[in-house]
């Protein structure tokens, strides 16, 4: 390896393997050294310092950032709610509407088929009255014969 790097120098001095720390974190940690970790954590503090923020201020960067994004999706997700109740609102009026109309068209073709009939009816009672009778007698001849065969059935 040393041949392939030509004549650098590669070797590493106790001081870039592990970052020392200041006098008064080495009072407060009771040891010379930073505890070993990963290696983006043990260069925080450097990387802040360079920035001119300390770690707290970057953490306090940070909860402000969180908070505000908070905030956005607070107000996103009521704009989200609120367009959903207008969208449900605005189809439950639309097929309230629909149903409405349905039921109309309904009730006025009813209104003239039942019309109708009575018109016939009274067309039929009028010219064929003697027809008329024996027709209802027919049918009610009929239905008494289907009631007595459906009784003697079910007992």
């Amino acid at each position: 390896m040393a041949k392939a790097l030509g004549n650098r120098d590669v070797s590493l001095g106790p001081e870039s393997r592990t970052p020392q720390l200041t006098e008064e974190d080495t009072l407060r940690t009771g040891s010379g050294r930073v505890p070993r970790g990963p290696r983006k954590v043990q260069q925080m503090p450097a990387r802040f310092a360079e920035e001119g923020q300390s770690v707290a201020e970057k953490a306090a960067e940070w909860k402000e950032t969180a908070e505000e994004t908070i905030q956005d999706l607070k107000e996103r997700a009521d704009e989200t709610l609120s367009k959903v109740r207008q969208s449900t609102s605005a189809a439950y009026e639309e097929s309230t509407a629909k149903v409405r109309d349905v039921y109309e068209n309904v009730r006025q073709r009813s209104e003239v088929a039942a019309r109708r009939v009575r018109v016939r009816a009274r067309y039929l009672s009028d010219e064929y009255p003697m027809q008329v009778v024996a027709t209802v007698a027919g049918v009610a001849f009929l239905v008494g014969v289907l009631l007595r065969v459906w009784r003697s059935r079910s007992s």
